[in-house]
């Protein structure tokens, strides 16, 4: 009798794990970013993927919004941009992007996300750049164009 129930255990457990692996819904669906762009209204990631779709998706901290695309699998390509509204310099977002199974809008939808490898990263949006000081040099220039734009002005009769 041990056989036999030897026989049976390994038979159902052969059966679930093939289920598993055929049943829809499950299948391994990996994503790996190769570049990505953030600006202060939108994130871009392009990469490879086993899965039919890839999910782009941006968190803002600050107002507590997420923004979420879902762009097909292209011979084991994706690039997806999802947009926001503009942040404020600085703003820190949580961006991801990972294989998923299906087109879903949902959440709830067990197709959204296997739970396999994806990309995750924090980084500031946008940064203040400063406007760099005109030297004199500049200003000489400037003073010059000024002048040529009057005496321009002044001879067509506008000023």
């Amino acid at each position: 009798m041990p056989f036999k129930r030897s026989v049976a255990v390994s038979v159902v457990s052969l059966a679930v794990v093939l289920a598993a692996l055929l049943a829809p819904g499950v299948a391994l669906a990996s994503a790996t970013v190769t570049s990505t762009a953030l600006t202060c209204d939108s994130f871009t990631a392009s990469g490879t993927s086993t899965s039919p779709y890839a999910t782009v998706y941006a968190y803002n901290p600050d107002t507590d919004l997420d923004y979420f695309v879902v762009v097909p699998v292209v011979g084991g390509n994706f690039t997806g941009t999802v947009t926001f509204p503009v942040a404020s310099p600085g703003t820190v977002f949580n961006l991801e992007a990972w294989g998923s199974l299906a087109m879903w809008t949902s959440w709830d939808d067990p197709n959204y996300w296997d739970g396999e490898a994806y990309f995750d990263e924090n980084r500031s949006s946008c940064a203040v750049t400063a406007i760099p000081a005109l030297d004199r040099t500049g200003l000489a220039l400037l003073a010059g164009l000024l002048a040529v734009a009057g005496a321009f002005a002044a001879r067509r009769g506008v000023a």
